[in-house]
């Protein structure tokens, strides 16, 4: 019969190698597993530890985050989103009670700010370089923003990095001389 390819020949199937003569299986291995390593202990920021805890367990805190990060990543991009939802929902509360703006739309405040960047370009005449300011007859979101948060008497405004630091455990409040405790635990 007519074979159209050729003869065929088998490949052998891939086995493990040992380390004395060529770079072998764990070497790689381990490789891959160090360098993941210490990628996801540089970019797991766990929550501020507890008042009075120890200096060794947030450590292992964060160990059990990078085996679990090692082992199952997408409970580590859950934990992400979850988190992040916390947050946006708590930055919308908070800046209805300070009477702020509650809006989201990112894309609309990004593509506003390059189209001025744009039309400042357009009015700069050759390669000059200029600081970015803004016409005196606009107002900006973020400007009306800082100028209500002024008349409120708050000098600077709500943000979704306080949003952050909130859920994490950032803020600490005295409650010593409070009439009532009401915080869980008196912490």
């Amino acid at each position: 019969m007519f074979n159209a390819f050729g003869n065929v020949t088998q490949v052998p199937p891939a086995r493990w190698r040992g380390e004395p003569t060529t770079r072998g299986t764990w070497n790689i291995l381990s490789t891959c597993l160090i360098t993941l390593g210490l990628c996801l202990w540089t970019a797991l920021h766990l929550n501020i530890p507890r008042h009075k805890e120890g200096a060794w367990r947030p450590k292992i805190r964060k160990t059990c985050w990078l085996l679990l990060g090692l082992l199952a990543p997408e409970m580590l991009a859950y934990t992400a989103w979850y988190q992040h939802r916390a947050a946006h929902k708590l930055d919308t509360v908070v800046r209805r009670k300070l009477g702020q703006r509650t809006d989201h739309n990112y894309a609309q405040r990004l593509a506003a700010f390059f189209t001025h960047c744009r039309q400042c370009r357009k009015q700069d005449s050759g390669h000059e370089t200029r600081d970015f300011k803004l016409d005196d007859r606009e107002t900006t979101d973020v400007e009306r923003d800082i100028s209500c948060s002024r008349v409120a008497g708050r000098r600077y405004q709500w943000t979704m990095v306080h949003s952050f630091y909130a859920i994490m455990g950032g803020f600490v409040f005295d409650t010593s001389d409070a009439d009532i405790n009401f915080l869980p635990n008196s912490q």
